[in-house]
């Protein structure tokens, strides 16, 4: 079984992201521009992309270098900082606790970049190891099976058509195709302007137990056979 990470209905209009908690340094625009020119001369053909919507650069692994190694919290305490979560907009912002990323790799070896950092108050204490996450492949859209998932085919002004969702006030679950998920525990599917998902097995699920912040949650997808 698979469970898919969506946007809590739910949730407290007050909670606040991980980019809210920290404190964006002088040198953040810099290396963000660093990590862009990089990503773009690996890949010119996605670089509009990457620039427009701060997608991750999966034909490029970011270095070290091109992140900041501390964080600042803007507040006194640490206290409810996010285990997962996204600093701006930038490419490859997401970020995970030591902890879940650790987790993560040993379910799924080498199939992410995970860039480490701390966070700490400005007094400096106590100290948090994080880690900058960036999807190092690319799973597309046929692992979800749109027609069963309650999508509907649509046609952009270009001609070109697509899967679109329509608003309900409860979604019907992903609908995924068992062979294509087989073996797996972390997934981001999608394609350059269409949907995308993110999902983690249920054991995984098991293995990094509440770590989602209070905006984020898990709805049930279901692997069938086609």
């Amino acid at each position: 079984m698979f469970w898919e990470i969506r946007p809590n209905p739910l949730r407290n209009p007050q909670t606040k992201g991980f980019g809210e908690y920290v404190a964006q340094g002088a040198d953040w625009k810099t290396l963000c521009e660093k990590r862009l020119a990089a990503a773009a001369a690996a890949a010119p053909r996605l670089a509009h992309l990457q620039k427009s919507w701060g997608v991750p650069a999966y034909d490029y692994r970011f270095t070290p270098d091109q992140y900041p190694k501390h964080l600042t919290l803007k507040g006194k305490t640490a206290r409810g900082l996010p285990e997962y979560g996204v600093v701006g907009a930038s490419p490859a912002a997401w970020v995970a606790s030591a902890r879940v990323a650790a987790i993560i790799e040993r379910f799924e070896p080498d199939r992410f970049n995970f860039i480490p950092f701390t966070v700490a108050t400005a007094s400096g204490s106590p100290v948090l190891d994080y880690c900058f996450w960036q999807p190092a492949e690319f799973i597309h859209t046929e692992t979800v099976l749109f027609d069963r998932s309650g999508y509907q085919l649509a046609t952009a002004p270009d001609g070109r058509t697509y899967w679109s969702q329509p608003w309900r006030e409860e979604q019907p679950p992903l609908i995924l195709d068992a062979a294509k998920v087989a073996g797996r525990h972390w997934l981001t599917t999608g394609n350059w302007g269409g949907p995308t998902h993110r999902l983690i097995s249920d054991e995984l699920k098991q293995a990094l137990g509440d770590f989602l912040p209070p905006y984020l949650t898990l709805v049930e997808a279901r692997a069938v056979a086609r």
